[in-house]
This record gives C-alpha cells, sequence and structure tokens, in this order.
C-alpha cells in the first residue's frame, strides 16, 4: 500500500472525527485544519529516519489523538475502539474478571494488588493486598503496560485464567489457576463510628454507586445512627446523574448544581422532598474532585452539613461522550457546573469550613487514605467533634 493511499484514509478517518453525531459539513481546500502533503512528508522522515519500525496504526490514532489534543483542554480527548470500551466498563462499575484492583509500583513497574473485593475469585483463590502480579497466562507483565495486563486479567465469566504471583513478604513465587466472574465493583464502604455515627466512604460515582449507597444509608439507619459522614477524600468523580441521585437522598428541596454550556443554556438540576435529615460532615481532600465537588458543593452552599479536610480539586466541567462509526469516541467538554450558590469552582476547588491536613508520616507509613487507624485520622476524629458537638447544642 502506497502512503497516499493509506493517509487519503487517515484522512476520511480524521473527518470521520470532525463529522459527530452524523453532521457533515464540505471544507474547502482552503478550509483545511491539516495538509495531507504535510502529513505524508512526516511520514516519509520517520519510516526513513526512525531508529525503530514505523507501526501506521499507531501513527493513525496518534493523528486523531493529536487533533482533539489541539483544544487545549485536559479533559476532551480521543479514545480509540479498545480505551473506549474500558471507558464505559469503568463507568459501568462492572466487569468479569477476577475481582481485584491493582496499581503500578513506580520503583520497578510492577503491578501490585491494591485490594481484593470481598467474596470474588481473586479474595477465594488466596490473593493478598501487596502481591504482585508478574505473569498472566504465561507472559510476563508490568505497568508499563498495566491497561493490556488488566484486559488479559478480564474475560467472559466462566473462563479461567493462570496468574504468577510473586508474594514479597514470604519471598516466593507461586501460580493461581482462576475462574473468572461477573463482578460489581464496591465502590462504597460503610460502618458505624465512635458508636452512633454513620460512616459512608464513596470511591467513585460509577452506575453501580447510587444503589450501593442507598443499601449503606439504610442499613445506617436501622442500626439507630443519629448523625451520618460522607467521606469523598480521594473520590475522582464519576456520573453527573448518579451524584445528583444520591445528592437528592441527603440535600433539602432546592437546586443540586446547573450546568451553562457556551451558548448560556442552562439546565438546573433539583432535589425533592423527601430526605434524611441529621447533622452531616463531609470529608474532602485535594483529590476530591468533578462530581465529588458536585455534593460537597451543594452541602455546603445549603448548609447541609460541614465540610472537613484540605481544598478540594476544582474541577467544574462536565464532558459528555460522542461515539464515532469505528466504535471510537471522543470525550468533550461541553458544559460548566456551578453550586446552588451560582459558584464555579474549577481550578479553584472548595474549601472545606474546617482546614485539616493529615500528618505527612501518617501519609508515608500507609499507603491508602482507609488503611489509616481511625484514632490517628484527624480529619474523621474533627468530623466526629464536630457531629458530637451539633448532637448536643443542636445546631451548627
Amino acid at each position: 500500500m502506497s502512503k497516499n493511499v493509506f493517509f487519503s484514509g487517515v484522512l476520511t478517518g480524521i473527518a470521520a472525527v470532525l463529522m459527530i453525531n452524523a453532521i457533515y459539513t464540505s471544507i474547502s481546500n482552503e478550509q483545511r485544519i491539516f495538509s495531507e502533503a504535510k502529513i505524508n512528508q512526516i511520514v516519509e522522515i520517520l519510516e526513513t529516519h526512525h531508529v525503530n519500525d514505523i507501526c501506521r496504526a499507531s501513527l493513525e490514532e496518534g493523528i486523531y489523538t493529536g487533533l482533539v489534543h489541539g483544544v487545549n483542554d485536559p479533559y476532551t480527548s480521543y479514545m480509540s475502539r479498545e480505551a473506549y470500551q474500558s471507558f464505559l466498563q469503568q463507568t459501568e462499575g462492572k466487569f468479569a474478571g477476577l475481582g481485584i484492583s491493582v496499581f503500578v509500583d513506580r520503583t520497578d513497574d510492577s503491578i501490585v494488588v491494591q485490594r481484593t473485593f470481598r467474596g470474588f475469585p481473586g479474595e477465594r483463590a488466596g490473593i493478598l493486598r501487596g502481591d504482585k502480579i508478574i505473569e498472566v497466562d504465561g507472559t510476563p507483565v508490568t505497568g508499563v503496560k498495566l491497561e493490556e495486563a488488566v484486559r488479559m486479567m478480564q474475560g467472559p465469566p466462566g473462563t479461567s485464567v493462570n496468574v504468577r504471583i510473586r508474594r514479597e513478604s514470604t519471598n516466593s513465587t507461586f501460580d493461581l489457576e482462576i475462574t473468572r466472574e461477573t463482578i460489581e465493583v464496591p465502590t462504597i464502604d460503610y460502618r458505624i463510628v465512635d458508636n452512633n455515627i454513620g460512616y459512608i466512604r464513596i470511591s467513585g460515582f460509577e452506575r453501580v454507586t447510587y444503589d450501593q449507597f442507598v443499601t449503606a444509608l439504610e442499613s445506617l439507619q436501622q442500626s439507630g445512627v443519629n448523625s451520618l459522614i460522607i467521606d469523598l477524600r480521594g473520590n475522582p468523580g464519576g456520573l453527573l446523574d448518579v451524584v445528583v441521585n444520591i445528592a437528592d437522598r441527603v440535600l433539602p428541596q432546592g437546586i443540586i448544581t446547573y450546568t451553562e454550556d457556551r451558548h448560556g443554556n442552562r439546565r438546573n438540576h433539583y432535589s425533592g422532598v423527601d430526605r434524611v435529615e441529621v447533622p452531616m460532615a463531609v470529608l474532602v481532600n485535594g483529590g476530591s474532585a468533578s462530581a465529588s465537588e458536585v455534593l460537597a458543593g451543594a452541602i455546603k452552599d445549603t448548609n447541609t452539613g460541614t465540610l472537613i479536610g484540605t481544598q478540594t480539586f476544582g474541577k467544574g466541567v462536565v464532558q459528555n461522550l460522542y461515539t464515532l462509526p469505528d466504535g471510537s469516541a471522543v470525550k468533550v467538554t461541553m458544559a460548566t457546573y456551578f453550586t446552588p450558590n451560582g459558584v464555579n469552582i474549577n481550578q479553584v476547588g472548595i474549601e472545606p469550613d474546617y482546614i485539616i491536613d493529615l500528618d505527612m508520616e501518617l501519609l508515608r507509613t500507609y499507603d491508602f487514605l482507609e488503611d489509616i487507624p481511625e484514632d490517628k485520622d484527624d480529619q474523621l476524629q474533627k468530623a466526629i467533634e464536630v457531629l458530637n458537638r451539633e448532637q448536643r447544642t443542636g445546631n451548627r
């Protein structure tokens, strides 16, 4: 295949990106935002002089990625078909796999088990937190290609996968044959703290989160809790409609948030009359972003609860997905959102009512916030103090 024939196809793909939602516009030669001759010249240079062999499929994907990157918005991006499917799976909160979450240890680029989901195949097979996954079905894996390794561990329910584990605590390496199952990712963790305060940690706002939140809330209510802590620390956000539904359960009647597009079109999101009416405290930090800030901002503006922790991330924009004919997609920032009082927190964040930093030594000692013992977690202890005081005095 000649370069001209190949990149004629590439340019057709670029046109498809521009013609989202089947709106096709004729672009004259003078209006072109790219040059076929220039692209072919660059390819000639790369194929002639680059030290490695050039993959044309990667170049094509790079063109689409670069085109969307040109809008200079960190939240607007192009996703290949594979990346888009992975994104959809994440937002659904369901997948077929082992029931573990992993992260990359940057000291050696190894894949480390962060968490095993209770009752699912990984835990039943004996995988422990801190285990390193070094092979999947005989293929060595590293954090350099984490997404590829994760896809290898996933697969149709009922099929099996062989995982080689390196356990440094016992200086052992062993294989586990594990049968995949459909996993509903637990995005909610809840318990009772200080005898009568309900605690709900939300790790993300995925499609499964609302039902999990309702289950947690109803369970805590049945246990007779008299106040509630919602922990949004490290929660990067998720689906707007999910956080709106959760906010509706705890906020008074009125606006939760509203969005505006570049034409000034406004869309309001409301809470209804029915809600759980108990004193609330919300834990936030610099990792609380997007949908987390929708909930935290609404609770603060409506004086429904007390925010405790550190300044939130500051992502006050909303994205929409546009699917392309080949299964890839473009994620586009299409609106700005505001708190009930009309505040846009983008690149600013939300300041808590009580600014409490965690001891840096704790953060060095414990890999994850949820590992910090309750009595050492100053932000959690402040929330308990505030809620107990409210219970005694009857006011905030």
